[in-house]
């Protein structure tokens, strides 16, 4: 997927004959994910975040976990309209 069409998306993966994404997203420093708890995050259904890479770490996010600037979340999804991290959100 080419990121200058307006796509946050680095990486994208069709699985599952095309009905399920798995998507490596970069958030930006403007982004409205940052800094809330997962646990606190109105996140659409069918969302999975399955990853957070904070600066070489990697970690499987669980409630308490935080998203960061510059950090590479992957998420898998059966929903195939996410363009940007915050797609995930309701």
């Amino acid at each position: 997927m080419d990121n200058s069409l307006g796509s946050n998306i680095e990486t994208l993966y069709r699985l599952n004959d095309n009905r399920v994404e798995a998507l490596e997203f970069c958030v930006k420093e403007d982004s409205p994910v940052i800094g809330i708890p997962l646990q606190n995050m109105k996140i659409k259904p069918d969302i999975l975040l399955c990853s957070i890479n904070h600066k070489g770490s990697v970690s499987i996010p669980g409630g308490q976990s935080v998203i960061r600037s510059g950090d590479m979340v992957i998420v898998v999804t059966t929903n195939t309209r996410l363009n940007d991290i915050k797609d995930i959100l309701k």
